[in-house]
């Protein structure tokens, strides 16, 4: 699948979108705010940290539900409908949650064994957090490790 960015707003108005009559794509809707009641309380997020523009006219791209999104109805009420959906909600408390074996045991270094191949980890910000986590999965030892300690 591939993504547009705000640089290709030409590109993606005169040819993705070109055959869509409501509700075209617009660059505004990823820095639209949305708040979401994970386990920790409730967070802030952009719905640029999860929705990206695909290659298809009236579609965007959940990356961290990996689903499409027809936006060609109801414009950016549908992006925020489907980040407010149980399903996304689960991912995001899963991922707010989700923190490394080292970090869990004390051992002073909070990065995950994703660090050892220059893979991006989590910081403090949660926000942060999530849109490297969509950019990184979290290691399945990790995730195992947490839901072990959860139980």
């Amino acid at each position: 699948m591939k993504f547009f960015e705000e640089k290709d707003a030409l590109y993606v108005k005169n040819h993705i979108e070109k055959d869509v009559e409501k509700n075209q794509w617009s660059w505004k809707w990823p820095s639209l705010k949305v708040a979401l009641n994970v386990k920790s309380g409730e967070k802030e997020f952009t719905v640029g940290e999860f929705v990206k523009k695909g290659e298809f006219g009236g579609k965007a791209w959940c990356t961290l539900c990996n689903c499409s999104i027809n936006h060609e109805n109801r414009g950016s009420i549908a992006l925020i409908d489907h980040i407010k959906t149980v399903k996304h909600v689960k991912k995001v408390s899963t991922i707010t949650e989700t923190r490394s074996i080292q970090s869990m045991m004390g051992m002073g270094s909070s990065t995950s064994p994703a660090s050892e191949v220059n893979a991006p980890v989590a910081s403090t910000s949660t926000s942060e957090s999530i849109r490297e986590a969509v950019n990184q999965p979290v290691h399945i030892f990790d995730r195992v490790s947490n839901a072990e300690v959860n139980l």
